[in-house]
Protein backbone atom coordinates (compact mmCIF):
# COMPACT_ATOMS: atom_id res chain seq x y z
CA UNK A 1 0.00 0.00 0.00
CA UNK A 2 1.21 3.31 -1.18
CA UNK A 3 0.56 6.72 0.37
CA UNK A 4 0.53 10.19 -1.20
CA UNK A 5 1.95 12.56 1.32
CA UNK A 6 1.69 15.64 -1.77
CA UNK A 7 0.65 18.67 0.65
CA UNK A 8 -2.92 20.09 -0.54
CA UNK A 9 -3.85 23.50 -0.30
CA UNK A 10 -6.70 23.58 2.76
CA UNK A 11 -8.65 26.05 0.96
CA UNK A 12 -8.41 24.82 -3.27
CA UNK A 13 -11.36 27.27 -4.28
CA UNK A 14 -9.42 30.81 -2.70
CA UNK A 15 -10.00 33.75 -4.74
CA UNK A 16 -6.99 36.35 -4.26
CA UNK A 17 -8.06 38.77 -1.62
CA UNK A 18 -8.46 42.87 -3.14
CA UNK A 19 -5.64 44.75 -2.54
CA UNK A 20 -6.48 47.93 -0.04
CA UNK A 21 -5.02 51.47 -1.42
CA UNK A 22 -1.95 51.48 0.34
CA UNK A 23 -2.46 54.52 3.09
CA UNK A 24 -0.06 55.73 5.92
CA UNK A 25 -0.93 56.68 9.22
CA UNK A 26 -0.58 60.31 10.06
CA UNK A 27 -1.08 62.20 13.57
CA UNK A 28 -1.63 65.36 11.88
CA UNK A 29 -0.10 68.56 13.58
CA UNK A 30 -2.60 70.50 15.77
CA UNK A 31 -2.89 73.95 17.53
CA UNK A 32 -4.91 74.24 20.60
CA UNK A 33 -5.81 78.18 21.77
CA UNK A 34 -8.28 78.63 24.16
CA UNK A 35 -9.98 81.94 25.73
CA UNK A 36 -13.00 82.78 27.92
CA UNK A 37 -15.67 82.03 25.23
CA UNK A 38 -13.95 79.18 23.00
CA UNK A 39 -11.65 76.70 22.40
CA UNK A 40 -10.19 76.76 18.72
CA UNK A 41 -8.29 73.82 17.33
CA UNK A 42 -6.28 73.65 13.94
CA UNK A 43 -5.24 70.80 12.30
CA UNK A 44 -2.73 70.26 9.48
CA UNK A 45 -4.43 67.82 7.03
CA UNK A 46 -2.92 68.61 3.26
CA UNK A 47 -4.43 67.32 0.31
CA UNK A 48 -7.59 66.38 2.00
CA UNK A 49 -10.77 66.92 0.71
CA UNK A 50 -13.68 68.37 2.41
CA UNK A 51 -15.69 65.09 2.17
CA UNK A 52 -12.93 63.15 3.63
CA UNK A 53 -13.02 65.18 6.98
CA UNK A 54 -14.77 63.78 9.97
CA UNK A 55 -15.16 65.73 12.99
CA UNK A 56 -17.44 64.50 16.08
CA UNK A 57 -17.98 65.51 19.10
CA UNK A 58 -19.24 62.64 21.66
CA UNK A 59 -19.08 62.04 25.48
CA UNK A 60 -16.62 64.44 25.76
CA UNK A 61 -14.21 63.13 22.72
CA UNK A 62 -13.26 65.03 20.07
CA UNK A 63 -12.20 62.83 17.09
CA UNK A 64 -10.43 64.79 13.74
CA UNK A 65 -10.12 62.24 10.68
CA UNK A 66 -9.73 63.06 7.30
CA UNK A 67 -8.07 61.08 4.21
CA UNK A 68 -5.60 61.77 1.23
CA UNK A 69 -5.99 59.73 -1.43
CA UNK A 70 -2.46 58.46 -3.09
CA UNK A 71 -1.69 59.35 -7.01
CA UNK A 72 0.03 57.51 -9.38
CA UNK A 73 3.55 59.67 -9.93
CA UNK A 74 5.04 59.69 -13.87
CA UNK A 75 8.11 56.84 -14.23
CA UNK A 76 8.20 56.68 -10.05
CA UNK A 77 6.44 54.46 -7.52
CA UNK A 78 2.81 55.67 -6.34
CA UNK A 79 2.64 57.73 -4.06
CA UNK A 80 1.00 56.69 -0.81
CA UNK A 81 -2.09 58.25 0.34
CA UNK A 82 -2.88 59.52 3.88
CA UNK A 83 -5.05 58.92 6.54
CA UNK A 84 -5.15 61.13 9.26
CA UNK A 85 -6.52 60.93 12.85
CA UNK A 86 -5.93 62.83 16.10
CA UNK A 87 -8.47 62.35 19.31
CA UNK A 88 -8.60 64.90 22.35
CA UNK A 89 -10.67 64.82 25.65
CA UNK A 90 -12.81 68.09 25.91
CA UNK A 91 -14.17 69.17 29.00
CA UNK A 92 -17.26 69.28 29.98
CA UNK A 93 -17.93 73.02 29.33
CA UNK A 94 -18.34 72.99 25.46
CA UNK A 95 -22.01 73.94 23.89
CA UNK A 96 -22.09 70.76 21.62
CA UNK A 97 -24.58 72.31 19.28
CA UNK A 98 -22.68 75.75 17.97
CA UNK A 99 -19.42 73.48 16.90
CA UNK A 100 -18.49 74.19 14.13
CA UNK A 101 -15.59 73.39 11.61
CA UNK A 102 -14.16 74.36 8.39
CA UNK A 103 -11.23 73.50 5.91
CA UNK A 104 -9.27 76.11 4.03
CA UNK A 105 -6.12 75.42 2.31
CA UNK A 106 -5.20 72.40 4.16
CA UNK A 107 -6.50 73.57 7.60
CA UNK A 108 -9.13 72.55 9.81
CA UNK A 109 -10.45 74.90 12.04
CA UNK A 110 -12.67 73.50 14.68
CA UNK A 111 -14.14 75.92 16.99
CA UNK A 112 -15.71 74.75 20.39
CA UNK A 113 -17.40 77.49 21.97
CA UNK A 114 -18.34 77.28 26.16
CA UNK A 115 -21.52 77.26 27.38
CA UNK A 116 -22.41 80.72 28.67
CA UNK A 117 -22.62 79.89 31.85
CA UNK A 118 -18.73 79.09 32.18
CA UNK A 119 -18.02 82.26 29.82
CA UNK A 120 -15.49 84.43 31.30
CA UNK A 121 -17.24 87.59 32.12
CA UNK A 122 -15.81 90.83 33.81
CA UNK A 123 -17.05 91.24 37.38
CA UNK A 124 -18.22 95.35 38.40
CA UNK A 125 -16.55 96.48 41.36
CA UNK A 126 -18.62 98.76 43.73
CA UNK A 127 -17.20 101.34 45.63
CA UNK A 128 -17.98 101.41 49.02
Amino acid sequence: MTTNLQPQDPTPNRQPKPHAPPFRNVAPRVDVYENGQEFLIVAEVPGASKESVNVSLDGGELTLSAKREGRALENKEPELGVQYYRAFSMPDTIDDDKVDAELTNGLLRVKLPKRAEVKARKIAIRAS
